[in-house]
């Protein structure tokens, strides 16, 4: 199974779907719903203008699918930054149906697990959260989520901060509610740029983190 952003339609990488594709061999895939779909919206006023970076995880306390996805504010750039992605808020929504048979939606959104304002370092900028994959140790729940400044201009960022980071995020239940770990981030994975990390845990134990760099 995938779960994807398409783009389909003006302003670009505004107008967005979030779909559920499935494959036998993971080579011929066939589409088989939206599942989200934004709102185009290019004035700057809507939180789901663009959405994004769609997650599932199974959450077996509740026997639900938990969809975990990033809304974005959006309007045109200018001299203050980039603001065709900004304000970026981590959307959570349930399977309707429960059970592991709910994996392919409908889904229903059911709150906000991080959005900007929530004792953000300064590592996070004007994009807000741009990505966040939830894995357990143990008894508790970590998260990768991503930022970017996407306010400073690339010619007068002075490297502090990775321009595109990523920070650590945890709560008890993968419900939340989740709590950025600011004494810990940003996790300087790479001076530059670090995005979207999945994590893996291997059989022996060991958690390994797939990144863009």
């Amino acid at each position: 199974h995938m779960f994807v952003a398409e783009r389909f339609g003006d302003p670009f990488i505004v107008k967005m779907k979030l779909a559920h594709w499935k494959s036998k061999d993971g080579l011929e895939w066939e589409r088989l719903s939206t599942l989200f779909e934004s709102s185009g919206n290019f004035t700057g006023e809507d939180k789901f203008a663009s959405l994004w970076s769609p997650m599932p995880f199974y959450n077996r306390d509740k026997k639900r699918w938990n969809m975990f996805y990033v809304a974005y504010r959006s309007k045109p750039n200018d001299s203050t930054g980039w603001y065709w992605a900004y304000e970026g808020r981590v959307i959570r929504a349930i399977s309707k149906v429960k059970g592991y048979k709910g994996f392919g939606g409908p889904y229903e959104n059911v709150g906000v697990v991080l959005e900007p304002g929530m004792n953000d370092g300064l590592w996070e900028g004007l994009q807000g959260t741009d990505s966040f994959y939830a894995y357990q140790v143990g008894d508790k729940w970590y998260a990768f989520y991503g930022s970017c400044l996407s306010e400073i201009p690339w010619e007068k960022w002075d490297k502090t901060y990775p321009r595109m980071g990523v920070g650590l995020a945890t709560a008890d239940k993968l419900a939340g509610p989740w709590r950025k770990m600011t004494e810990i981030n940003p996790i300087r994975i790479s001076d530059i740029w670090t995005e979207n990390p999945i994590v893996y845990k291997l059989k022996n134990g060991k958690y390994i983190a797939l990144v863009d760099l």
